[in-house]
Formats: C-alpha cells, sequence, structure tokens
C-alpha cells in the first residue's frame, strides 16, 4: 500500500520493505541516479554504494526512529550527493513496516525543498505523538495551511452500496465540521473512490453541478486521492478544495501523498482496532456477547438506570454428557441451537443475551418486569423446551438449571451475577430442569457456603474430622456383628456437621479423596482397637465410597493398604456403594467390585430400592449384602405395601445368595417384623444413635 502512493511521488523516492529486505525505488529517483531498476534486495542496493555510506542502511533493518536523514553517493554518480529525509513506517499492529527516503537534494528551490523537509518531518512526528482523532485534526489543519487551501476532508466510505462518506475529520475556512456525510453520486469524490486520483484545477463547481458540498462552499478547485487498506481495497479519501484556482506543484502532490499514505496507515490500524474489540466481546460460536462484556454492560445499565434489571442465568443439565458421547462438534452445534432458541424465545423482551461460559447463558432484561411476569416467561421458556433439538438427524433433548436475580438494593453488576448464579446453582441441587429466585437468605446461605468449603481444605490438617459409629445388631439376640462409620466434621466456628453439610462440596473439590483414605485408614484402626480391646475378632467396619472414591484406579490399593496398615484381614472391612455408582458404567464397575472380592472385602449396596433396582442387573452384582432403605422401614405397620416390599426384598435377596441389613429401624415392632421376616441384621435409633468410639460402651 504504501509504496502504491510513493512511488507517484515527483520527489525522488526510496521505500525500504522490512519485511522482503527489499528497496523500491520511483521513476524520479532512477533519473538521478545510475540505477536503472524498480526493485533491488537491500544488499544489492548498497552494493552500488561506497564502503563509508553503507552502514545507514544496514541500520534500517533494526532501527525504531521516527524521522531522520542520509546524506550518500553511489559509484557511478560521485560527482551528486543524496541528501535523504527518511519516515518510519508502521503496520496496523504499530509496528515498523519499513522507511520511506525523499531525496530534496534534485528541488528545483531550495524553498521548496526545505518546505518540503518540514512538512515531513512533522507529519512523522504528528503521526509518533498522536493517534486517532487527533492525528486527523491535526492532518486536515495541516494540509489546509500548508496547501492554502479553503476545505480539507478525511472520509471513510460508508453504506451498503460504499456511495457515501461519513467525514473523519473535516476544516472549512479554518473551523473543524464534525458529523458530516457526503453522497458520493455526482462529485469528484465518486472519481477518487474509483482506485484513481482526482485533481480539478478549475471550474469544479461547473463541472460537478450535483455536488451541493462543492456548491455551497463555493469550490473552485478539487484535489482527491483514495485511502486503502492493508489489502488494497478503498475505504476512504482524502480530499483538499480552494476557493481559487490551483496548479498543484511538486510540493503539493509530494506532500499530499505522504499523507495520504499515513492516513490510509491510520484508518486501517483503526479499523482492526475496532474489529479486535468486536472479536473481544462476542463469542465467536454464538454471537451472543461474551461474559466480560456483558458484566460491563449489566455494570452501565444499572448506573443509568432508574428501573429494576432482571438477570436470569441458564446453565444446560449434565451438558458434558452430551460433549463425551456424542462429541464435541454436537455439543458446539446444540449450543447454537438453543442460543437461537433463547434469542426467539425472549425476543418480546428488551433484553441482552450472553453466552458466559461453556454452557451457561445469560439474559439481562429492561424494564419495570414484576416477579410474576418474569415467572410466566420461564414457565413458557421451560414448557418450549419439551421439545427436542434436531442435530444430524438425531433427536436430542436438553433440560435446563435457571437462576433469577432483581437489581434492588444491588450495587455491582458481578454482585447481581453471583446472586443470579447462586439461584441456579439452587436449581441444580433441587434436582434440576427448574427456576429459582435469589432471595436474601439464599445470599447467607451462599456465602456460609464458600466459608465451610475454605475451611474444608484444612480439616485434615488440622484434625477436624472425626468418625461416628453405628452398631449393625442381630435381630434374634440383639448382639453386636458391626459398625458403620460416618463421617462427622468438627468445626470450630460451625459447630459439628453431618455429611449433607460438606460431602457434596468435596466431591466438587476433589477433596473428597484424601478424606476417603482418612475414613478407611481411621475406620479400619478403630475397629482394630475394638478386636483386641474386647476379643471380638469377628466384628466389621463398614465405609460409605463415594463416586469420586469408586473411579479412583487407585482403589484397590488404597482399600488393601489401609487394612494392612491397620493389620486386620481383609474379610472384616466393608465398603458400602450406591445404585448410581454402578450404573455410571456397569462393565467397569464390576470389574472393581470382583476385584476387591476376591481380595476378602465385603461388598454392601446401600439404600437400596430408591434407585433402578433392575433384577438384570442385580443378579450380575458382585455384592454380599443389601441395605433395605429405610424409606421402606419407616412405614412397616403403617401400610401393607411398604411391608410386602421389605418381605419381598428379603425374599429375593436369600435367593441370590445375600444377606439383609435393614436401615433406619427406630422401634420395637420394627424389630420384631423384620426378624419374623428373616432379617437377620438392623442399625437404627433403636439400638444407638451414631456415636463417637468413647460413648458406644456396648460391646
Amino acid at each position: 500500500m504504501a509504496w502504491r502512493l510513493l512511488k507517484q511521488l515527483v520527489v525522488p523516492t526510496w521505500f525500504y520493505d522490512r519485511k522482503s529486505d527489499r528497496i523500491y525505488i520511483n521513476q524520479t529517483y532512477r533519473e538521478h541516479s545510475a540505477l536503472r531498476k524498480e526493485v533491488y534486495t537491500l544488499e544489492e542496493f548498497i552494493g552500488e554504494i561506497p564502503h563509508q555510506y553503507r552502514e545507514q542502511f544496514h541500520s534500517l533493518r533494526e532501527r525504531e526512529d521516527t524521522s531522520f536523514s542520509f546524506n550518500y553517493q553511489f559509484y557511478d554518480s560521485e560527482d551528486q550527493s543524496f541528501e535523504d529525509i527518511v519516515s518510519t513506517f508502521y503496520s496496523d499492529q504499530g509496528e515498523v513496516d519499513g522507511y520511506s527516503g525523499h531525496s530534496l537534494s534534485f528541488m528545483e528551490a531550495v524553498t521548496e525543498a526545505e518546505r518540503l523537509k518540514q512538512a515531513i518531518v512533522e507529519i512523522g512526528e504528528s503521526f509518533r505523538k498522536n493517534g486517532g482523532r487527533r492525528f486527523y485534526d491535526f492532518a486536515v489543519r495541516y494540509l489546509a495551511d500548508l496547501l492554502e487551501a479553503d476545505a480539507v476532508i478525511i472520509g471513510t466510505l460508508s453504506g451498503e452500496d460504499k456511495m457515501c462518506v461519513d467525514a473523519v475529520a473535516m476544516v472549512h475556512k479554518g473551523e473543524v465540521i464534525n458529523g458530516m456525510k457526503y453522497e458520493l453520486e455526482g462529485t469528484p469524490c465518486e472519481e477518487v473512490t474509483k482506485a484513481k486520483e482526482c485533481f480539478v484545477p478549475a471550474n469544479a463547481k461547473q463541472m460537478y453541478p450535483e455536488d451541493e458540498a462543492m456548491q455551497s462552499m463555493d469550490i473552485e478547485s478539487y484535489f482527491g486521492t483514495p485511502l486503502y487498506n492493508s489489502r488494497n481495497e478503498v475505504i476512504g479519501l482524502l480530499a483538499v478544495m480552494s476557493e481559487s484556482a490551483k496548479v498543484e506543484g511538486e510540493l503539493e502532490r509530494a506532500v499530499f501523498r505522504v499523507f495520504a499514505d499515513r492516513i490510509s496507515t491510520e484508518l486501517t490500524k483503526q479499523s482492526a482496532e475496532l474489529e479486535l474489540q468486536a472479536v473481544s466481546r462476542y463469542d465467536h460460536l454464538t454471537g451472543l456477547v461474551n461474559r466480560e462484556y456483558f458484566g460491563d454492560l449489566i455494570d452501565m445499565e444499572m448506573d443509568r438506570s432508574s428501573s429494576r434489571v432482571v438477570l436470569v442465568v441458564i446453565d444446560i443439565d449434565n451438558f458434558k454428557m452430551v460433549n463425551d458421547s456424542w462429541g464435541h462438534d454436537v455439543g458446539d452445534e446444540l449450543l447454537q441451537k438453543l442460543a437461537k432458541h433463547l434469542l426467539e424465545e425472549f425476543a418480546e423482551l428488551d433484553c441482552v443475551l450472553s453466552r458466559m461460559s461453556s454452557d451457561e447463558f445469560g439474559v439481562m432484561i429492561h424494564g419495570d418486569w414484576n416477579e410474576g411476569e418474569i415467572v410466566r416467561h420461564m414457565e413458557q421458556l421451560f414448557d418450549s423446551m419439551r421439545f427436542p433439538f434436531v442435530i444430524g438427524g438425531r433427536e436430542y433433548f436438553a433440560t435446563l438449571s435457571v437462576g433469577i436475580a432483581f437489581s434492588e438494593g444491588v450495587k455491582a453488576g458481578k454482585n447481581l451475577i453471583s446472586q443470579a448464579d447462586a439461584a441456579m446453582n439452587k436449581a441444580k441441587f433441587n434436582g434440576r430442569n427448574r427456576y429459582e429466585i435469589y432471595h436474601r437468605h439464599l445470599g447467607m446461605a451462599l456465602k456460609e457456603e464458600l466459608q465451610i468449603k475454605q475451611a474444608l481444605y484444612h480439616a485434615l490438617d488440622q484434625d477436624e474430622l472425626v468418625l461416628f459409629y453405628q452398631p449393625q445388631v442381630c435381630t434374634e439376640n440383639s448382639v453386636v456383628k458391626g459398625y458403620e462409620a460416618l463421617l462427622r466434621w468438627d468445626q470450630p466456628k460451625f459447630g459439628l456437621l453431618t455429611p449433607d453439610r460438606f460431602i457434596e462440596l468435596a466431591e466438587e473439590s476433589g477433596f473428597i479423596i484424601p478424606m476417603g483414605e482418612w475414613v478407611m485408614q481411621e475406620a479400619c484402626r478403630q475397629l482394630k482397637e475394638w478386636q483386641e480391646e474386647h476379643g471380638r475378632k469377628d466384628l466389621k467396619v463398614s465405609v460409605n465410597l463415594s463416586a469420586r472414591q469408586f473411579k479412583d484406579k487407585y482403589l484397590e490399593d488404597k482399600v488393601l493398604g489401609a487394612i494392612h496398615k491397620a493389620g486386620i484381614t481383609p474379610g472384616h472391612l466393608v465398603l458400602e456403594i450406591t445404585e448410581s455408582m454402578i450404573l455410571d458404567d456397569f462393565d467397569h464397575s464390576v470389574n472393581v467390585l470382583n476385584a476387591l472380592r476376591a481380595k476378602g472385602v465385603e461388598i454392601h449396596l446401600d439404600d437400596f430400592g430408591t434407585g433402578y433396582s433392575s433384577l438384570s442387573y442385580l443378579s450380575k452384582l458382585p455384592v454380599d449384602t443389601l441395605k433395605i432403605d429405610r424409606s421402606f422401614i419407616w412405614n412397616i405397620g403403617k401400610t401393607e405395601r411398604d411391608g410386602a416390599i421389605v418381605r419381598a426384598i428379603i425374599a429375593m435377596a436369600e435367593n441370590l445368595g445375600m444377606k439383609i441389613i435393614a436401615e433406619g429401624v427406630e422401634t420395637k415392632n420394627q424389630v420384631e417384623y423384620l426378624k419374623s421376616s428373616g432379617c437377620p441384621l438392623y442399625q437404627g435409633f433403636y439400638y444407638s444413635k451414631p456415636a463417637p468410639p468413647k460413648s458406644l460402651g456396648i460391646l
């Protein structure tokens, strides 16, 4: 782009392109030197110059100056000296692209040469110090003064057909004019946009009678040149207009073209910055605004708006399963289709939609919407999600967890986002495929949850974890056969916490793995102590495995390590698992359980009856004992249905060669019923609540 303009100068001019390491020489320069080619490599060019002048040209590869001068001669014309003013050219990213040199030694008038020299230096200095509007304003004023012009305009093409010019900067008789639009049809500027210069030395307003601006300003002469971007496309124009006739000389054309190139560079840079800004604000996959820009928009809306802002955060339930099962291409298309669907669902509202993270979307709604109206829109959204998305001929159903927050009493956008996020997480916790509205108590719970999560990391180091034990008792003679180890956290600030307060946080953070190892080792140690202290070598201890522990590839090694460290036999450790843990990967689960049982470890299936309870998979499961869930035990004697279910489970277990333990036993009648039904073991408050080892005293 630079050379295209520079080669037209009547001043002897060369241009060094740093990327290609080549020097381009215009016709006027060749006429005053012994050089005949238009393009030379830098080394070829330097080879034409005596040694004492070569270093200054070598420096072009490294130097970063904005304006300087060269003095040199050529071998074949040592009677002529070249004095060049050198200026820097920058890329769209602000890096040095190359240098142009203008040889002033051959200008016919010294004053003309000095004026051109000064102009080039001042252009370069302004370009270095200023950017954007300040440079454009400098350019139009400088050109108007230097060229004694009445009007100068820098404009960019606009409109679908590029037949309009928006003035980036314009000066008329010393006054800066802002916001001017200039229709191109029937004007000399239309000629310029066809990638050619247009010079009308006189009678301009007679030649272009349809040019209203030219008529109103009484323009007599016009000189315009196109402005190009880095792809060599015309993006605008630079035009100089006067009320008197003009005969442009070498000075005017040289300065004009140098300015045109500098302005083209700045416009291209500015356009690239705007494109980069747009890219940085919008999600490339869905076209929605991204989280950072969304946060800025929320802040701006809350600052300027007296009405409430409603923020809705939408998360796709189990989206990871889509990516894992069907691939990221399907996942991406699902996100695109959901984004389009959300735009349609919220079209009637004054709102902004954002893709906030991988599978999380945000909707900022303006206006005085009350809670009931927002709830109605949410119910419409959930109703619309009953229909599948079709991707590649296959149907995909998706459910959403949604959190809603209102801006009353909220000072910052980030706080509103946190509140909507908290409500969305509450929706997930309550079973997904639902919405929750943020209220103050939810914020307090969230704050407490965060404090618990932070404290959890120190629970092991500070010996705050403790084990309580609940006896497992024989229905025939009330003899204790074993204990289930139940984790508690003795937290200094929050007191004694049960697992429902912290296990999910431990799962999310991964802390469940070291926590689970400690539970297993401590339970085995305590069992060994009881066996020796009370002479009960038959006692067993049960430990609950978490889902993440069960997937740990080192589980078998850790289990056997805890057994070996405590000095117990594998048959006295029981691992309790749930149905949901097994069904994530049934075949793998069977392999893990078989490996553990092969070492002698017992496996109990906990909470039996509350999950899938499929006989087809139960018969294949390598488990030793079924634990009947407490929900069936509680209603024994109240409903015949639950009693029948308990008897059926006991009979099924016997037929499959499994033992039975009943959980949640609280009354004597329940014990008697279980005894008469053939259930050998139970645990529950009837015999003992979970308690620390020293409080049991029941062996």
